[in-house]
């Protein structure tokens, strides 16, 4: 399937057709003996037409397409074959097309974990490992954009395609690494997965996070990124500091990075407990310090859950008071802005969030859209022993996203994936497609909006896909599996275009917006986008747009944090 990048989504890229591009959509990699099996086929079919698994013995079976309904993302048929479950190599047929072979076995995320293990490494900004071919570089970084005085920032990783280094997209990096850490209960002796490695993976990139907190314990915004917020600062340096090429420090402390280090600070503590004490220490003084000196008010919805997350984990791991009774607040706010009724009789869905107090839009987000609901998942879990009340009330809010929103909103795709979101009064002149009651939604972020930033969501997706997860663990409830599954397959190739959108695992990648480093093992795209037509593009052949095409840390972190629960035995 061939796109050719023109001026805008609308002539930049050619749109699917039945005859362009591969009608079967499948996850490459297969699926667990346990887990819901499903071959979506894209497009109009005949009655009588079947679809045929081919099986490791050689014989082939028949298949029977599910009935259902019509769909807003499609037209699509579903094939289900659930009750195949011995393990081994299959393919399926139809017409005259075949799938990629996929496999049915219990080590499949297992062996997707090793290799997306192996991303963080592979993006080291400063002293580079021997899984990458990149010499050492940006030594001289940085300098503060106010004063221009050299602070020591060398290290992190690079976020993306590029060279920059934001802190609240390399975060995700270390939440990735961590919840490999805190998830499985035993390490292969050597590799990215071995311990050893994580822990000096988590211990390199942190590194870079602590020199980002300034004197007042409040953290920086990013390395790189510009004098003025543009691309200046995406080059190669001479390593040198106080020559022309140094970059800039962005200074702003935004409310939202400073919960999220404080989580990552309470996690990196917690992983090194037990090896380095005194690091251990050193990261649980900078989350205090960068705790107590924030205003945790948001301010946005996804502010909030981040807060709620960090005073989760700090009252786990330190059994204070201080955090609990924050988190009792923080928690409750986030609750306390769910629709819990239908906004009106029109529009019969309930249990989203707004984008941020007194705000009446929908909460969309391309990155953390799932991040309130798993918040209060989280903080459930953190309360049950102090509070059995309040752990219920977040524990019923948090499913009834589930059960009012996300359901409803999947069921009309034929490959069930959550979409971007829901407007009041669509903002630009592309499709929006109606709800009732004077709202409408989108599968895919606007592109013509003045900020032009659409992109991907593979990290609304897999975000998604983990909070289902934890979802169905703790209300043990099958659908909510099936559904985080359906996130996860759309990213491995069960999706229009039959694609898988990380690098080195799968077949039909798109090749990577990557223009500095190339190809990078393990990485995720930002993934298929929309047009004005909320329509399916994704450029598989120029690797020139970075809106579908580049990598982005957060992206990762999601998957290693889902891979890890599921090879962990954690949900």
């Amino acid at each position: 399937m061939a796109f050719r990048l023109q001026s805008d989504p609308e002539t930049r890229f050619n749109q699917l057709t039945a005859d362009q591009s591969p009608v079967l959509g499948v996850c490459h990699l297969g699926f667990l003996p346990n887990a819901r099996k499903r071959i979506l086929v894209r497009g109009p079919v005949a009655e009588g037409e079947k679809v045929s698994l081919l099986t490791p013995d050689g014989k082939s079976q028949t298949l029977d397409f599910v009935p259902g309904a019509a769909y807003d993302l499609g037209p699509g048929s579903i094939a289900d074959f659930s009750n195949i479950t011995t393990p081994g190599t299959y393919r399926v047929s139809f017409r005259s097309e075949q799938s990629v072979p996929f496999a049915i076995g219990s080590d499949i995320w297992q062996q997707t974990l090793a290799v997306v293990a192996t991303y963080q490494g592979q993006q080291r900004c400063g002293t580079v490992t021997n899984r990458s071919s990149r010499p050492t570089c940006h030594l001289d970084d940085a300098r503060r954009r106010d004063t221009g005085a050299r602070v020591d920032t060398v290290g992190g990783w690079h976020d993306a395609g590029d060279l920059r280094k934001w802190v609240d997209a390399t975060l995700m990096d270390l939440f990735g690494l961590l919840s490999i850490l805190r998830n499985l209960s035993s390490f292969p002796s050597s590799g990215a997965l071995s311990k050893a490695a994580l822990l000096a993976e988590v211990k390199y990139g942190n590194a870079y996070f602590l020199k980002m907190q300034d004197a007042d314990g409040l953290v920086w915004a990013d390395v790189a990124g510009g004098a003025n917020g543009d691309n200046s600062d995406n080059h190669w340096t001479d390593n040198v500091a106080g020559t022309a090429d140094d970059r800039w420090i962005n200074i702003d402390k935004k409310p939202g990075i400073q919960a999220m280090f404080v989580l990552a600070e309470a996690l990196t503590s917690e992983a090194f407990l037990g090896s380095d004490a005194n690091y251990s220490s050193l990261c649980m003084n900078a989350a205090a310090r960068c705790w107590s000196v924030s205003n945790r008010t948001g301010p946005n919805t996804v502010d909030l859950a981040w807060w709620v997350l960090a005073a989760a984990e700090m009252y786990r791991i330190t059994a204070k008071d201080i955090y609990r009774d924050e988190l009792i607040r923080l928690a409750g706010q986030v609750a306390s802005l769910q629709f819990a009724a239908p906004p009106n009789a029109q529009m019969p869905l309930l249990g989203f969030f707004p984008m941020w107090p007194g705000n009446a839009q929908p909460l969309r987000d391309p990155v953390h859209s799932a991040l309130p609901a798993y918040c209060l998942l989280r903080a459930s879990k953190a309360i049950a022993g102090a509070s059995s009340v309040l752990s219920g009330r977040w524990a019923a809010a948090a499913k009834l996203y589930v059960d009012g929103y996300l359901l409803p909103m999947a069921a009309k795709s034929a490959y069930s994936v959550i979409p971007y979101g829901l407007f009041l009064q669509g903002p630009t002149t592309e499709l929006y497609r109606p709800l009732g009651g004077g709202y409408s939604y989108r599968f895919f972020m606007p592109t013509k909006d003045s900020s032009r930033l659409w992109a991907g969501l593979n990290s609304h997706l897999l975000g998604h896909a983990l909070f289902l997860f934890e979802a169905a663990s703790q209300f043990g409830d099958s659908r909510y599996r099936d559904l985080a599954f359906s996130q996860l397959e759309w990213v491995f190739g069960a999706n229009p275009f039959a694609a898988s959108l990380v690098t080195g695992l799968g077949s039909r990648q798109p090749l990577p917006f990557s223009p500095f480093v190339g190809a990078i093992t393990g990485g995720i795209m930002n993934g298929i986008s929309g047009d004005d037509h909320d329509r399916p593009i994704l450029d598989s052949q120029t690797a020139s747009d970075w809106h579908t095409n580049e990598y982005w840390s957060p992206h990762v972190g999601y998957c290693q944090w889902i891979l890890s629960s599921l090879v962990g035995g954690v949900v």
